[in-house]
């Protein structure tokens, strides 16, 4: 009895809480824009975005998550826009709102398909006869990331006008909070949306503050509130640190360091992510389905009621299944001084592919061109290749290196039309796979990293060590991304077998990510039999030398991706079957 009174005690404050705002909103529609900002607009230090909707994640995170100061979540669902669910993501919306949470709901057309106005209008005038729904939601966000295809196929232009117009105008009628859609990294997007006619139909401006760094993160923030002015409040419904996917301890340090200017910048922040998922910013997820943390990011966050630190504890807290984090993680040491190491070749047909009948360099100056002129001067860090091939600069500090060799007369690289393949260390960071190829042939323009298929940088596991189950982690599918992790479009989830025209993509220079499920910690990737293990997620067919992702230059033909998933490091434990997926570009 005493539950059910606690439950209706605080769903009464929860709506006398909106109701407040509502009526602030409309008795201040007549006076200043900014006087009406500042009664119209919630504020929150402390949100996450619940990336797995289902009751029993809910059930174990709930407690957590108030025990670590969330004050408000973020919900995601996406819709045709003819479906009228009450379950699933709806109800978690209801349920955790009566936990005493603070919700927003993100909705977005399903596989980014740009619908009508009409059904637009008309599915959020059913959700505004849903009243428990309707009662939970404290603010409505329009669609997720329009900048990315796989969330929005048409124009910026188009996501003003056509969905997050005809919401905000049903939403706003019945006195709900409108966010609109953040664009994630580009600035510019936002502005684009802005010179559409954005502010008239939301609340508040949506950004997701991605970059790299905290450098990275905190210019992203004075660009942001240089193109919105004060106008509208902000809400950063997705942020991370990234960049340091590499290095667990850094990434969790550069989050928390960077906090307070999140919560300065925005009037609420959505922390991505409460679950640990396969995805380029979600291993920065604070605790596994099952509720118990994860190192480092929980303390991390942990830190954020103290207003956030530039050390996080990585001891164990409330929740955790571990009482350390290690300090390695795959070929990233936690500090200390980095290395790159790799492989000259000679690339007979200038593709920029190490194949399996080309020969290895061996004898050759390969060196660190500080000055970028593709010529070895004084002073310049160089080395002679082993008789294979193989190179490794050793005792490396955090940054950029620019590496490359000296060639004979009418050489250069077949990698890239740059005089220098340019690999960026993070602090301890271990390179490997760099692999450069020489031809005396044009190449086209292209990536200017590294784009050779990689060659195996940890020993692939002998038989015996392999215990293959029929419920072992899998590879469920491939996902090619861009230099910066975003998803390409027709190709940012790949199940099976696939013909696609490269006339249709929108870049050619791409990395590909093996989505796997949750309880795999390594895999065994091979493109076109050159093979390579890889310890940190999401797990990738090119070695993540760059602070952005290492590309290669797709051309016509067949590729074929294999993968291998398992439970340890170093693809040893239990493992699920192989699975292969060709992709054949014409």
């Amino acid at each position: 009895m005493r539950q059910n009174a606690h439950k209706a005690a605080k769903s009464s404050n929860r709506l006398t809480r909106k109701a407040t705002r509502v009526a602030a909103r409309k008795a201040a529609a007549a006076v200043e824009p900014l006087e009406d900002r500042k009664l119209m607009s919630a504020s929150f230090k402390i949100g996450i975005g619940v990336n797995d909707g289902s009751s029993a994640f809910m059930n174990v995170a709930t407690s957590k998550l108030q025990s670590l100061g969330v004050q408000t979540i973020r919900l995601y669902m996406s819709t045709n826009f003819s479906d009228h669910p009450t379950v699933g993501v709806v109800q978690r919306a209801i349920d955790y709102s009566n936990r005493g949470f603070d919700v927003m709901l993100c909705v977005t057309p399903q596989n980014g398909t740009v619908p009508s106005s009409s059904a637009v209008t008309n599915w959020f005038n059913w959700a505004m006869g849903q009243s428990s729904l309707k009662n939970a939601v404290d603010r409505w966000e329009i669609g997720n990331e329009p900048d990315q295809s796989e969330y929005w196929k048409g124009s910026l232009g188009q996501y003003v006008n056509t969905l997050l117009k005809p919401a905000y105008e049903v939403l706003h009628g019945h006195g709900e909070e409108v966010v609109s859609a953040g664009p994630s990294w580009d600035t510019g997007d936002v502005q684009e949306m802005i010179n559409n006619g954005m502010l008239n139909y939301t609340d508040y401006v949506g950004y997701h503050p991605y970059a790299n760094g905290v450098s990275g993160v905190q210019s992203a923030l004075a660009k942001i509130k240089s193109v919105v002015q004060g106008r509208k409040p902000l809400v950063a419904s997705e942020w991370n640190v990234r960049g340091l996917e590499g290095n667990p301890s850094a990434w969790a340090a550069a989050d928390a360091q960077v906090y307070n200017d999140i919560a300065s910048t925005f009037a609420i922040n959505y922390y991505y992510a409460a679950e640990k998922v396969n995805t380029m910013a979600g291993p920065a997820g604070i605790m596994y389905s099952n509720g118990s943390a994860n190192q480092p990011f929980w303390n991390a966050f942990a830190s954020f009621k103290g207003g956030g630190s530039s050390t996080p504890a990585t001891s164990s807290s409330s929740g955790s299944s571990s009482s350390t984090t290690s300090t390695t993680t795959g070929n990233v040491a936690a500090g200390g001084t980095g290395s790159i190491s790799g492989t000259l070749f000679n690339d007979s047909d200038s593709d920029g592919y190490f194949d399996s009948n080309e020969s290895n360099t061996g004898a050759r100056t390969v060196f660190l061109d500080t000055n970028g002129n593709g010529q070895l001067d004084a002073g310049e860090k160089s080395m002679t290749s082993a008789s294979n091939g193989t190179f490794k600069f050793t005792n490396l500090a955090a940054g950029k290196y620019n590496v490359t060799r000296v060639f004979p007369a009418g050489y250069h690289l077949s990698n890239t039309t740059a005089k220098d393949v340019v690999v960026t260390v993070n602090p301890g960071q271990q390179v490997t796979g760099l692999n450069i190829g020489t031809t005396n042939k044009s190449v086209s323009s292209g990536s200017t990293s590294v784009s050779t298929a990689p060659v195996v940088s940890t020993p692939a596991p002998s038989p015996a060590g392999v215990t293959v189950v029929s419920n072992g982690p899998t590879m469920n599918s491939l996902k090619f991304v861009d230099s910066r992790g975003n998803g390409i479009a027709g190709l940012t989830y790949v199940t099976g077998d696939k013909v696609i025209s490269l006339a249709s993509l929108s870049t050619l220079d791409v990395n590909v990510v093996a989505m796997a499920s949750a309880a795999a910690n390594s895999m065994n990737l091979s493109l076109n039999g050159s093979s390579r293990v890889d310890n940190l997620l999401g797990f990738t067919f090119l070695p993540e030398s760059n602070s952005n992702y290492t590309t290669f230059h797709l051309k016509p033909g067949k590729y074929v991706f294999s993968g291998q998933a398992f439970n340890g490091k170093n693809a040893v434990g239990t493992a699920g079957a192989v699975k292969t997926f060709t992709i054949t570009f014409t």
